[in-house]
């Protein structure tokens, strides 16, 4: 139950779960306890707990198809602090960026904004040079996988196909 004391804090796991399991049973409800508390609860929290919400709100919104706030979600999460400090111990935190980017080329994209898109198409393409360029000059005694991230390659190529398809 959100009107529960002390639900805040489980907001992210309640989003989690609904886009998880595709669940459709009071979504209307938890987006609008997601619009209302916002500022109340999440703007005086840590970063590290305004970025979880940001990005976790973000792929909320983009499963209840409000594309507008998950663009304002995403973009929000990339200029947290956290994003850029925090400490990189996961495979998933070291294609967080990406993650983000990709879902706000999908937003501009759908949105027809070719111009933006193609921004961050750069950005993700770019980003994934840099890995390659990581991988080739690692020196430490940790080998990585040469393949390691040939699913943002994939995906990069899948973006320009797509970009290019909605630019004609």
């Amino acid at each position: 139950n959100i009107k529960e004391v002390g639900f805040d804090s489980s907001i992210t796991i309640a989003m989690g779960i609904a886009i998880e399991f595709k669940l459709q049973y009071k979504l209307v409800e938890l987006s609008n306890y997601l619009l209302k508390n916002y500022d109340e609860f999440f703007n005086n929290q840590s970063e590290i707990n305004r970025y979880t919400f940001q990005m976790m709100s973000g792929f909320f919104y983009r499963y209840i198809k409000n594309d507008k706030r998950a663009l304002r979600k995403f973009l929000g999460a990339r200029a947290n602090p956290y994003h850029w400090s925090r400490e990189i111990i996961s495979y998933e935190d070291i294609i967080t960026d990406h993650t983000l980017i990709y879902e706000i080329f999908e937003i501009y994209l759908i949105k027809k904004n070719n111009e933006k898109a193609r921004d961050y198409l750069d950005m993700y393409i770019e980003q994934y040079k840099n890995f390659e360029d990581f991988l080739k000059n690692n020196k430490s005694f940790v080998q990585f996988d040469k393949d390691m991230f040939i699913e943002i390659k994939r995906k990069s190529l899948d973006m320009k196909r797509r970009l290019l398809f909605s630019e004609f």
